[in-house]
């Protein structure tokens, strides 16, 4: 299983352009202490550009725009009030997104200051349109999340993987086999025990 052309990402969903300021980082991202899940989107953001580097995303955004070939992943927030979305995939992109775009978010990074000098010459809004591709539901973007953040070009820290695996298994009701063989891990999941 190859995940990492455009196609292949598309081809799980819908591919559409949605407003930044509709899109949300997922709560449940397994790069996230749990003590993080009831905080601000805002919070999130600053976790998660302190910890992953999500200035050098911005730096690359800046200077090149943001790549329709790597749209986010997102399902319907079924929680919210207004129409919005949440990155199961993409959570280091969409802040470097949000640390462009709103000066409130990039004044609690650590060191706004190259935050403030690349969202000025990137001048993204909140009404931009970001590429994206919506999926039913998290089980629809499991190969690609686990694909790329497990075995993938993307690897999470041992933690984190660990954290993704416990869930499929704990929350998702897979077996290891299924999970193993979904990971790329081994060609039928028939060596798992």
């Amino acid at each position: 299983m190859t995940t990492s052309t455009a196609q292949d990402v598309r081809s799980v969903g819908e591919s559409r352009r949605l407003p930044l300021r509709s899109l949300r980082l997922d709560r449940d991202n397994p790069r996230l202490p749990a003590d993080l899940r009831n905080r601000s989107q805002s919070d999130l953001a600053v976790h998660l550009e302190l910890g992953f580097d999500a200035l050098t995303v911005a730096e690359s955004i800046a200077s090149h725009g943001y790549f329709d070939s790597e749209p986010l992943i997102v399902i319907a927030d079924d929680s919210a009030t207004d129409e919005s979305w949440i990155v199961v995939e993409g959570n280091r992109r969409l802040t470097a997104l949000l640390g462009l775009a709103d000066a409130e978010v990039r004044s609690q990074f650590a060191n706004p200051a190259p935050w403030d000098e690349l969202a000025a010459r990137a001048a993204v809004t909140p009404s931009d349109l970001i590429p994206v591709v919506v999926v039913q539901d998290r089980a629809a973007a499991t190969p690609i999340v686990g694909f790329r953040h497990i075995s993938g070009i993307l690897q999470w820290q041992p933690y984190a993987q660990a954290r993704y695996i416990a869930r499929l298994v704990d929350e998702e009701g897979m077996d290891y086999a299924a999970v193993a063989k979904m990971l790329c891990f081994i060609e039928d999941g028939s060596d798992v025990q």
